[in-house]
Order: C-alpha cells, then structure tokens, then sequence
C-alpha cells in the first residue's frame, strides 16, 4: 500500500509540474495570441466591406450586363440572317459569279495583250502578220 500511494504521489507531483508548465506556456503565448485575433478580426472587418461592395457593384451592374446580352443575341440573330442570305445568294448565282470570273479574266487576258501589240486595236493584225 505504501507503494500505491508513493506511485500516486509520484503521478501527483509529475502533473503538477505539468500544469505549471502548461500555464507558463500559455502565459507566454497569450498577447501573441490575442494580437494574432485582433488582426484576424480587422481583416475579417475587412473582408466583409470588399464583399459588401462587390454584392452592391454585382447588384448595379446585373440589368447593365443582362441588357448587353440581349443585344448581343440580336446582333448575332442578324448576322445569322444576313449569312443565310449571301449563302444562299451563292448558291443561286453561282453560275453567273463563274461567267463573269471568266468574262474577267478574258478581258484581262486582252488588255495584256493589246498593250503588248497596241497596233492590233486598228489593223487587228499581228505584226508578224502586218509586215
């Protein structure tokens, strides 16, 4: 029995010195602590006042944002129609677009040539042929 209460006394004593230990610790630590939650509570203070101003500037800006929107579906509804209508304008003369490409470069085709030989516009010979 004495070596029960020994060993209690023993345990006693162990956490004695470890709660003093404990409140030394806790004593050191307490104004970094303190310092340290007062910051956190300033930026919390902080953060509240942005997120107030981003609500109210989301809030201001929603019908702004909602309106550009539409607009932007109108604008591209048109330019919709109005690629529909030049495909189909394609489509539809195509064969003349082909015609007057050839047409074109026929006529390209002369005025190189007259401008090499200019005498062909009024005798419509060559020179090979008109010497």
């Amino acid at each position: 029995m004495h070596r029960v209460a020994g060993g209690v006394e023993q345990v006693a004593g162990s956490a004695d010195s470890l709660m003093v230990a404990s409140r030394a610790l806790i004593q050191q630590t307490t104004p970094q602590t303190e310092a340290l939650l007062d910051k956190l509570q300033d930026n919390m203070a902080s953060m509240n006042q942005v997120l107030g101003q981003t609500d109210t500037l989301v809030r201001a800006s929603r019908e702004d944002v909602r309106v550009s929107l539409g607009q932007l579906r109108g604008a591209i509804e048109k330019l919709n129609g109005v690629l529909g209508r030049v495909d189909s304008m394609m489509t539809k003369k195509e064969g003349q677009i082909d015609s007057t490409l050839t047409n074109l470069h026929s006529a390209s085709e002369s005025m190189r040539e007259i401008s090499a030989r200019p005498w062909k516009v009024i005798t419509g010979a060559s020179n090979k042929d008109g010497q």
